[in-house]
């Protein structure tokens, strides 16, 4: 695909940066439909526009950028999507990759990694960045209980075992409530249990909270 047909929607609340990277992509022959500063927006980009791919953040008011890969998964699934963020941290990397991403790449790369990333997409490869790839290989060596999960659903999960229901939990978190039902999956799924009580017994085994 030439760059002129490459379709590209920019998701980021820092709007600096964003303008930044599409006047780079721009510059390099890309086509950016459009800047977007949270998941609606993102949304509403990819829904109006015959977009290819989207670059997003992971961490954005109110709804993380986790939300907008289930969306477009579900709806929009010939899309490829590439997290460009600051955040390097080995849980939530795999989160966004274990919802189905196709490129994880920190906000230091250059564009001529940025345009290696495309182009692997484009041909329906998954992208890492040589970053990205140490702190993975890092913590896989070193891996515990404690660090399976972020430190927003240790504190999500700390909600659950005190027996709040969605919105309570989303209401004390000014979260959604679609974002504490994609974090409470992801608990579940990541302690392979599957009721309050099986958290219980899995937080008291690996000592990963305190409930008080």
């Amino acid at each position: 695909m030439e760059k002129k047909q490459v379709k590209i929607a920019l998701v980021d609340d820092h709007v600096l940066f964003a303008q930044g990277l599409q006047s780079m992509l721009t510059s390099c022959g890309y086509v950016v439909v459009g800047v977007g500063a949270n998941v609606e927006q993102g949304y509403c980009l990819v829904k109006n526009n015959a977009v290819d791919i989207v670059f997003c953040d992971v961490q954005m008011p109110k709804e993380g950028g986790g939300i907008l890969v289930e969306r477009l998964r579900a709806e929009f699934p010939r899309v490829r999507i590439a997290m460009l963020s600051m955040c390097e941290d080995a849980a939530t990397i795999r989160e966004m990759l274990d919802l189905g991403i196709d490129a994880y790449l920190v906000k230091s790369s250059t564009i001529d990694t940025i345009q290696r990333a495309i182009a692997y997409i484009l041909e329906g490869k998954r992208y890492i960045s040589e970053e990205i790839a140490s702190i993975l290989m890092e913590k896989t060596e070193s891996k515990s209980s404690r660090a399976l999960l972020t430190a927003r659903e240790k504190e999500i999960l700390r909600l659950m075992l005190n027996e709040l229901a969605n919105k309570e939990i989303a209401d004390k978190l000014f979260i959604s409530e679609r974002t504490v039902e994609a974090h409470r999956r992801n608990i579940y799924r990541k302690t392979n249990t599957s009721s309050i009580i099986g958290l219980m017994k899995w937080s008291v085994e690996h000592n990963v909270i305190d409930l008080h």
